[in-house]
């Protein structure tokens, strides 16, 4: 008879996590330089966590604030460096720095994760809380 084995919440195995957390991270990065606002919408909460819906035209006047003093999102091996996502010791509190062509990354997009959520679904499961410049 063998053993039962506890499965850890899907959020505590960090190297599994960690990985599919960053591919989900730059395929939303990859939306956004794109422009495909639905889809980046379809990748995260509906909301930020004020409840501010998030729409095509609420992303695209973020976009379009970024693309005042920005030529593109770079999504070059470089931009995909792990160095440019940081986890807060939380394990709640994403920051995903954008690069771009004149390596100024002084914009980012914050997330927030649902724990439960993503332990649950087996996903991470992201609020996109804002896109902006870097304080």
């Amino acid at each position: 008879m063998q053993a039962f084995k506890a499965k850890i919440p899907y959020t505590r195995d960090k190297a599994a996590f960690t990985r599919q957390l960053r591919n989900h991270l730059l395929t939303i990065v990859t939306a956004l330089a794109r422009y495909q606002t639905e889809t980046v919408i379809s990748l995260v909460e509906g909301a930020d966590s004020d409840g501010k819906p998030w729409t095509n035209e609420r992303l695209i006047r973020l976009l379009d604030q970024y693309h005042q003093s920005h030529e593109q999102i770079r999504l070059d091996p470089e931009a995909r460096n792990s160095r440019h996502t940081h986890i807060a010791e939380d394990g709640v509190t994403i920051h995903q720095t954008l690069i771009d062509p004149d390596d100024l990354n002084d914009w980012s997009i914050q997330l927030t994760l649902d724990r439960a959520k993503s332990d649950e679904m087996r996903t991470p499961i992201l609020r996109l809380e804002g896109l902006t410049p870097i304080a």
